[in-house]
C-alpha cells in the first residue's frame, strides 16, 4: 500500500528523519515539525496547498509555487472555467470555531482538525434548475465498494481501503457507493444497548434504535453525499450483495491472484430500463486494481488527454484553478500521490459518524498527562491534569510504536537490522526499543516534551518508561546530560486486547469501545506537533496521509 505512506520533504512543516535500524528499510520514523521558516525550497503536499501557520489553520495561499520551478517543461493552461460551487450537504464541515464549540464530537469528525477542512468542489453546479436525466446521469457510472470482506482486518486498514476506493471513484469520476450487510463489523455504540449484560454469555440487551443505526462500516464512516452523488446501490431489483461478491470471485477466478484489475459490469435497472456501468471493489482487490493497474494512470502526464484528466480529478477533489494546473504540472511520483492526499485531507474525504466523533472526544477528554509508571497506578489517575488544553492548542508529541503482529512479518527484517547495528545494547528483543523512537527529539530544544504514546503493547511500553532515568520531578531523560525531558501520557484502559480486539469474538460493546480507541489514537497522532513513527503500519500510512 506504498501509495499511502510515500514520503514528502516538506521543508516548512515536515522533516523525514531516518533512525538507524527502522530507516534500513520501510520502517521510517517520521519527524514532523511546525517549522516557520521562509526557505525556497521546492516542497510538497500541503505546502502546495499553502503553509500552515498554526496546527488548527490550513490557509491556501494565494501565492502559488511557479509550476516552472517543479518541472522545466511548463504545462498547457487549462482553458478558463467557471468556478463550481459547493455542495449543500457537505456546508457543516465549514464550521467556525465559534459554531463548534458547543456540538459534542465536532471536533472530531474528521482526523484533520475541522478548520483544516475545506469543502470540496461539485463538478457540476447545484443551483441550477434541474434538467431531465441529470440524476440518472450522475449514476451511470458507480464505483460500488464491498467492505464486508474486509471486516475482518483492523480499523486502520479498513479506512485506509476506503479512501484508496475513495481516490478510485474521483479520479474515474464515478460516483462511489458503499453496500454492506454486516451488523456488528464496527460493535455496538451504547445509544442502541440498554444497561443490561451478561459478559459470560457474550450477550447484550437491544433497545428500540438498534434499527436506526446503519451496518457495516457505514457504521464508522459517515459517507459524504458528494462522493455517492447521491446515488443508491446499483440494480438492486437484479443485483443482490451476493451476486456482487460472486462477481468479485469469477473475476479472482479468470486473473488468477492477484487480480490485474478489478471487475467492471454493466446491469440494467427493471423500474426505468436504464442502464449502469458498476467497477466493483473490496478489500484486496481496491488495493491491487490501485498498484495493478490505476496508479500508473494516476502518476500519467504523457499526453494532453492525461494532463486534462489531471486537472479534472484534482477539480473534482477540491482544488482551484491554480491548484489544479499546478497538479498537473508535476511529474515526480511522489509529488503527485503527495498532493493527492493533501487534498483528500482537506476535502474532508474521510468523515465519522457522529456518535463515533462524540465518543471519540470522550475518550480524549480522559487523556491525563502521566503513566502509570509515575505513581501507585489508576487509583490516582484523576488526580492528573488532563491532555486536553494540550491537545486544542497543538502542543504535544506523539509516537506510534507497532508492535503486535507487525514484528512476526514486515517489521522482522528492520528489527534485526537494528540489533546488529547495536551489538553493545543489551536485552535484546524482539522489537526496537522506545529509547530509538525518543532519541528522534534529541537534537531539539532543552525543555520538557509531552508525548503521548499510541501502542498495541502499552504494558511492555511503560516497562521502558520505567527503565528510563528519572530527575527529581520524576521526568524521564534518555541520557546523562541532555537537557530534554519526557512526560507520557496514555490513553484511559480498556477491557479486553488493546486495539486488536478479535471481530468475532467477545461482546460486540467491548469492539466498539476498542474501535473508539482506535480511532482516537489516530486524532492524536494525526493534531499533534511532533510524529514519530512507522511507514509499515496501516496507522502510520492513515497519520502520513492526514497531517
Amino acid at each position: 500500500m506504498t501509495s499511502l505512506h510515500l514520503q514528502r520533504v516538506m521543508k516548512r512543516q515536515y522533516t523525514i528523519v531516518a533512525a538507524v535500524a527502522l530507516v534500513a528499510a520501510a520502517a521510517v520514523l517520521l519527524l514532523g515539525t511546525n517549522d516557520e521558516s521562509d526557505d525556497d525550497g521546492v516542497t510538497t503536499a500541503l505546502s502546495f496547498l499553502g503553509r500552515r501557520r498554526s496546527r488548527r489553520n490550513l490557509r491556501v495561499s494565494s501565492r502559488l509555487p511557479d509550476p516552472k520551478t517543479v518541472e522545466p517543461k511548463p504545462p498547457p493552461q487549462p482553458q478558463p472555467r467557471p468556478q463550481p460551487q459547493p455542495l449543500p450537504w457537505a456546508m457543516p464541515l465549514m464550521a467556525t470555531a465559534d459554531d463548534i464549540v458547543d456540538v459534542p464530537g465536532r471536533q472530531f469528525r474528521t482526523l484533520a482538525r475541522p478548520s483544516d477542512v475545506r469543502n470540496p468542489l461539485a463538478a457540476y453546479d447545484v443551483n441550477r434548475p434541474p434538467v431531465a436525466g441529470d440524476a440518472a446521469a450522475m449514476c451511470e457510472n458507480i464505483v460500488l465498494f464491498l467492505p464486508d470482506s474486509f471486516g475482518g482486518h483492523g480499523v486502520g486498514s479498513q479506512l485506509n481501503n476506503y479512501i484508496m476506493a475513495a481516490l478510485t471513484a474521483t479520479f474515474l469520476d464515478a460516483a462511489m457507493v458503499m453496500h454492506g450487510e454486516t451488523e456488528f463489523l464496527a460493535g455496538c455504540p451504547g445509544d442502541m444497548i440498554d444497561a443490561t449484560m451478561t459478559r459470560s454469555t457474550d450477550k447484550v440487551v437491544y433497545n428500540d434504535r438498534r434499527n436506526e443505526f446503519p451496518t457495516s462500516l457505514a457504521r464508522i464512516v459517515d459517507h459524504p453525499p458528494w462522493l455517492s452523488r447521491g446515488c443508491d446501490v446499483p440494480c438492486r431489483s437484479s443485483h443482490s450483495l451476493r451476486d456482487w461478491h460472486a462477481v468479485l470471485e469469477s473475476n479472482i477466478k479468470e486473473q488468477g491472484i492477484p487480480v490485474r484489475s478489478a471487475p467492471e459490469v454493466t446491469c440494467t435497472n427493471d423500474d426505468d430500463g436504464s442502464t449502469q456501468r458498476v467497477l466493483v471493489l473490496e478489500g484486496y482487490t481496491t488495493i491491487q486494481n490501485m498498484h495493478g493497474h490505476l496508479q500508473s494512470e494516476f502518476v500519467d502526464r504523457s499526453t494532453e488527454e492525461s494532463l486534462v484528466r489531471a486537472r479534472d480529478w484534482a477539480m473534482r477533489l477540491g482544488a482551484t484553478n491554480d491548484e489544479s494546473s499546478l497538479f498537473a504540472s508535476l511529474r515526480s511520483r511522489e509529488d503527485i500521490l503527495d498532493y493527492v492526499f493533501a487534498l483528500a485531507s482537506r476535502s474532508g474525504i474521510l468523515q465519522f459518524q457522529p456518535w463515533i466523533s462524540r465518543d471519540v472526544e470522550s475518550y480524549v477528554n480522559d487523556i491525563v498527562i502521566g503513566s502509570d509508571d509515575d505513581d501507585d497506578g489508576n487509583s490516582r489517575r484523576q488526580q492528573r491534569p488532563p491532555l486536553r488544553p494540550a491537545f486544542d492548542a497543538g502542543e504535544y508529541d506523539a509516537v506510534h510504536v507497532r508492535r503486535g503482529d507487525k514484528l512476526a512479518r514486515e517489521s522482522k527484517m528492520f528489527v534485526n537490522d537494528y540489533w546488529a547495528a547495536h551489538p553493545d545494547e543489551t536485552p535484546v528483543t524482539n522489537y526496537v526499543p522506545l529509547r530509538q523512537y525518543l532519541s528522534m527529539f534529541v537534537d531539539g530544544p532543552c525543555g520538557t516534551r509531552r508525548v503521548y504514546v499510541a501502542t498495541d503493547d502499552p504494558d511492555e511500553v511503560r516497562n521502558e518508561i520505567a527503565a528510563l532515568s528519572k530527575d527529581e520531578n520524576n521526568l524521564s531523560y534518555l541520557d546523562d546530560g541532555v537537557c530534554l525531558k519526557f512526560q507520557f501520557s496514555f490513553g484511559p484502559p480498556l477491557h479486553g486486547s488493546y486495539h486488536n480486539l478479535a471481530h468475532k469474538r467477545g461482546l460486540c460493546t467491548d469492539l466498539y469501545r476498542s474501535i473508539i480507541a482506535t480511532i482516537a489514537d489516530l486524532t492524536m497522532l494525526t493534531r499533534s506537533r511532533t510524529f514519530v513513527g512507522e511507514y509499515n503500519s496501516n496507522w502510520g500510512r492513515l497519520v502520513r496521509a492526514f497531517r
